[in-house]
C-alpha cells in the first residue's frame, strides 16, 4: 500500500516535471522571423513550421566594417578610461588641492634620522 502511493506521487512528480518543461520550451521557442524571403528556394525536406530564424548577422548585413578597438564593446569602460586620461590631462595644468591642516606641503626632513649603516641605491 505505501509503494504504491509512493509510485503513484512519483508519477505524478514526474508528469507535472514533464509538463513544466514543455511550458518552459514552448515560451523559449524560436519564431521564424523573415521566412517569406525563401519560399520559392525552400528544400523540400523543411516544413513551415520548422523554418530557422535569420541570424542577426545576415539581418543586419553590414558587410566589411572597419576594426575598432576592444575597448568600444563596453561603453561604461571606455568612459572610466577617458576619465582616467582626462585627470592625468588635468594634473598637468593645475596642481592638486591640499586640505588645510595638513603637512604636505612642507618638507619635513626625515624624521628617524639618516641611518649611516645602510646603504641603497
Amino acid at each position: 500500500l505505501a509503494l504504491a502511493a509512493f509510485l503513484r506521487a512519483y508519477e505524478d512528480k514526474a508528469r507535472k516535471a514533464k509538463a513544466k518543461k514543455a511550458a518552459k520550451a514552448k515560451i523559449y521557442e524560436v519564431t521564424p522571423r523573415y521566412g517569406a524571403w525563401l519560399d520559392d528556394a525552400r528544400p523540400p525536406d523543411v516544413l513551415d513550421d520548422s523554418r530557422r530564424a535569420a541570424s542577426r548577422e545576415i539581418v543586419e548585413n553590414r558587410g566589411l566594417a572597419p576594426h575598432r578597438p576592444k575597448i568600444n564593446r563596453n561603453p561604461r569602460v571606455k568612459k572610466r578610461e577617458k576619465f582616467r586620461r582626462a585627470v592625468i590631462r588635468r594634473k598637468g595644468q593645475v596642481r592638486d588641492a591640499v586640505a588645510q591642516g595638513t603637512n604636505k606641503v612642507n618638507y619635513g626632513g626625515e624624521l628617524t634620522g639618516i641611518r649611516a649603516k645602510i646603504s641603497r641605491s
